[in-house]
């Protein structure tokens, strides 16, 4: 049928080439007429709906129509709903009598909670933007999007050192814990700004290609066409509550705050913890009816994982996955145990809010090794189109472009960049294909195509943009930093994926001196960058790639990062525990020296990394260690000395491996007592 189709697209191209006026042949459509009908009217297009202004009026209406219900649950903290309106109603009268105009920028930064939420919808009533930042960014990246972003003010939390933001640039320096005295200086019945639907709600940074992340602004119409989407759409108001535990700074986030409020839903937050995932394994043991849960693809092979590939089958509604390509093995566990939980691959740049298109996945979806990301979302236009902008065929790969009620404003400060990627394209790839207006769109820079079902497929990335662990990340922003250190003539970072869990970050770099300290580089990079942009891998050379444009050949760059730097392949055989853990460790960080107090994740390790050392010493040294096991002993000393217990334990008969694997052998068992042993500790 593909290639029916294809060989149709040609013959219509052709024809139309030889009837058309047109000087550039390039500009016509390779799409049929039928073809473009059935895209425009059947595939392209979400459901129009209502369009709302803001989500303002639907929060505080909770408080009149639910009070009393639990709007953030968290460290024994139960904060009703007409307390939340109340106190971001006070918030908002704090920032306008302290000089907050309409538009103002306004930085959140600190750890998941109440009063986190709470300000936030208190900037939103005052007319200002909020821009959420990880309290563990470093200090010279936040400094710098407090510069770019120019706040008038900056909220952080106890857990953040004021030093972090530079008191010059005239910020107003304001800690969380301090509001409740400030709320009672205050006319609590301060007059609340209008807001218009295009006013900033707020900014996300995201990477920049330029050297420096890069602000993307979301208006209030934009961001209330998500929220209001997935309000209804996930069933929010159904369940007893949504498990808030991603960072701030990554807008995947937003939605299991603001959906769950315009709801009157419970948000749950899940204690952060040195292991990305023991908190929310301990709430899905805990809860019995999760409204929903929000992971990327990443933190979903830690849940497996963690549970054994044996799910709980009916405490989670539903389970969004988004950020990165959503590989069908993944959710084998969910699909084929029959865990009643609905699952949504939801793809959507940062530029699109949150969201844009969405595809439940199916157990027929198990057959493919990735699973699509399916069709637009409300008020949403998805086109598939070639370098010239016009439609291309079903099944043809071409970049996607999105239109629609959720396109961002553009980039702060970055006029050029978004002209560049905010561009108006014919009304042809929207209506009736005859159009001569245009529309704005988004080019996301991401291949995909239609099958001939009108389900979206991600292909991959049109440009040098990386995706690592639910990241959209530009290399030469790393680039940028890693030239400035003394010593390095240029750079040059690719991705590789050494093993299926093991997927990283690799530089190739001329450097001046003898001998190349990786652990230093980590260390200068981790002042500037976070750590999911810190590579992992090292190597010197003398010369990069380039290709006939004098740029970094990305393609030849990949090719060199398959050749290990280091054999780590050899068979272990008679070595000791110790030195078998050594070289699992030289294998997985592709180190040739471990120093044995030396942390993990500052070598570089990861949590993906962290199951196939699990996997690997269990094979090898014939002990089982789980991945939490591997959180609370980071150090090739530390893990050596459980290993060498657990043996003991083996070999001394009061267990055996058959044991292990019955009873106290559940892998789910064995982490939620060693939750409860860390706790009571």
């Amino acid at each position: 049928d593909l290639a029916y189709s294809l060989g149709e697209g040609l013959v219509s191209f052709i024809e139309k080439s030889l009837c058309s006026s047109e000087k550039r042949v390039s500009s016509l459509p390779a799409a049929t007429d039928a073809e473009l009908t059935e895209q425009l009217h059947q595939f392209n297009c979400g459901e129009n709906t209502k369009s709302h202004g803001s989500i303002l009026e639907e929060i505080l209406k909770r408080s009149q129509s639910v009070p009393n219900n639990i709007a953030i649950e968290h460290d024994s903290l139960f904060l009703k709903y007409n307390e939340l309106c109340n106190e971001a109603r006070k918030i908002s009268a704090v920032l306008i009598s302290r000089g907050l105009d309409s538009g103002d920028r306004v930085i959140v930064c600190g750890q998941n909670s109440a009063k986190l939420i709470t300000t936030m919808v208190g900037v939103l009533l005052a007319g200002g933007a909020f821009v959420p930042l990880d309290p563990l960014l470093p200090t010279d990246r936040c400094r710098w999007m407090q510069k770019d972003c120019n706040p008038k003010f900056v909220f952080i939390d106890s857990s953040v050192d004021p030093k972090v933001f530079d008191e010059d640039t005239g910020s107003e320096l304001i800690f969380l814990e301090h509001i409740d005295q400030m709320i009672g200086l205050v006319d609590s019945d301060t007059k609340l700004p209008i807001i218009n639907s295009t006013d900033p709600a707020y900014i996300i940074y995201t990477s920049g290609s330029t050297g420096n992340p890069k602000g993307v602004e979301i208006s209030h119409s934009a961001f209330a066409n998500y929220v209001f989407w997935a309000s209804s759409f996930y069933k929010m108001n159904e369940g007893e509550g949504v498990l808030l535990h991603g960072s701030i700074s990554f807008d995947a986030t937003l939605t299991t705050i603001f959906p769950p409020l315009i709801s009157g839903q419970t948000i749950k937050i899940v204690d952060k913890t040195d292991d990305p995932i023991r908190g929310l394994v301990e709430a899905i043991n805990r809860e019995r009816d999760i409204s929903l849960i929000k992971l990327t693809p990443a933190h979903l092979d830690l849940l497996n994982s963690a549970f054994n590939k044996k799910i709980p089958k009916k405490r989670v509604r539903t389970l969004i996955l988004g950020g990165e390509a959503l590989k069908s093995s993944a959710l084998e566990p969910w699909l084929e145990n029959n865990t009643e939980t609905k699952i949504i691959n939801e793809y959507g740049p940062t530029e699109t809010v949150v969201g844009c298109c969405i595809h439940e996945a199916r157990k027929s979806d198990l057959e493919y090794p990735t699973i699509p990301i399916g069709r637009p979302i409300n008020n949403t236009n998805l086109t598939v189109i070639d370098d010239c902008g016009s439609l291309l065929p079903i099944g043809v790969a071409g970049e996607l472009a999105i239109s629609g009620a959720g396109l961002a404003t553009g980039y702060i400060n970055q006029a050029d960049l978004t002209e560049s990627k905010f561009v108006s394209l014919s009304e042809s790839c929207f209506s009736d294909g005859k159009s001569s207006r245009s529309r704005k769109s988004y080019l996301t820079g991401d291949l995909v195509r239609w099958d001939k079902n009108g389900v979206l497929h991600y292909l991959g990335r049109k440009d040098d943009q990386i995706q690592l662990r639910g990241y959209r990340i530009e290399p030469e922003e790393i680039e940028n930093a890693i030239n400035a250190i003394d010593g390095v003539d240029f750079s040059a970072v690719t991705v590789f994926e050494n093993h299926p869990l093991d997927i990283r970050l690799v530089t190739f770099l001329k450097y001046a001196y003898d001998v190349l300290d990786s652990m230093s580089f980590r260390e200068i990079l981790l002042e500037s960058l976070p750590s999911y942009m810190v590579p992992s891998d090292y190597r010197v050379v003398e010369t990069i790639p380039m290709n006939t444009a004098g740029k970094i050949d990305r393609k030849a760059l990949k090719e060199m990062a398959k050749i290990k730097h280091n054999n780590c392949e050899d068979q272990i055989s008679d070595y000791s525990s110790s030195s078998i853990l050594e070289q699992i460790w030289k294998e997985i960080l592709s180190l040739n020296v471990i120093p044995s107090n030396t942390n993990f994740f500052d070598l570089g390790g990861h949590s993906i990394l962290v199951i196939r050392m699990s996997e690997m010493i269990n094979d090898r040294i014939n002990v089982e260690i789980d991945p939490i096991d591997i959180y609370q002993s980071p150090t090739l000393s530390l893990l050596s000395t459980l290993v060498a217990h657990k043996k003991q334990i083996l070999e001394s008969g009061f267990t055996s491996k058959k044991s292990q694997r019955r009873g106290a052998s559940s892998r789910e068992k064995r982490n939620r007592a060693t939750i409860q042993n860390i706790q009571a500790s």
